[in-house]
C-alpha cells in the first residue's frame, strides 16, 4: 500500500520528497521510515511540524525506528556480534559504532577482516 523511504533522521527533509517522488511513480501513498537514533535524537520533531504545516500530514505515513518496529529488538540482538566492512577503506565497524550499516559500499565480515575502526575499536 505504500512507497516507503528509509533514511536516517538527519535526512527527514529528503525523506520528504523522496516519499513523494516514489509514490508518484508507483501510484502508491507516500510514506517514510524514519531511523532514530537514540531517545536524544529528536529529528522527527521537525518531520512532523513540516508535514502539517504543509498539509502533508494525512498524505505521508510515517514510521519511526525502532519506537514503530516492536520486534526491532531482536534484530539488533542479531546484529550485535556482527560487524560491518567498509568496502572503500577496509575499516571495520562493530554494531556500536555509527559507521555500522552506514556506508556506501560494505558487507558483514568476520571480526578479523580489514583494519578496526579508530573509533568502536571494531
Amino acid at each position: 500500500n505504500y512507497a516507503i523511504e528509509v533514511d536516517f533522521s538527519k535526512k527527514w527533509k529528503e525523506a520528504i520528497g523522496q516519499s513523494i517522488w516514489y509514490g508518484l511513480n508507483t501510484n502508491l501513498q507516500p510514506g517514510i521510515v524514519l531511523i532514530r537514533k537514540g531517545k536524544q535524537d529528536t529529528y522527527h520533531i521537525q518531520l512532523f511540524s513540516a508535514l502539517e504545516y504543509a498539509g502533508l500530514s494525512a498524505k505521508i505515513k510515517v514510521w519511526l525506528y525502532p519506537d514503530d518496529f516492536p520486534n526491532a529488538k531482536i534484530l539488533e540482538a542479531e546484529l550485535a556480534d556482527k560487524y560491518w566492512l567498509n568496502l572503500n577503506g577496509r575499516v571495520r565497524h562493530n554494531a556500536s559504532c555509527t559507521s555500522f550499516i552506514n556506508t556506501k559500499r560494505g558487507r558483514f565480515c568476520k571480526p578479523n577482516k580489514g583494519r578496526p575502526c579508530g573509533k568502536c575499536k571494531g
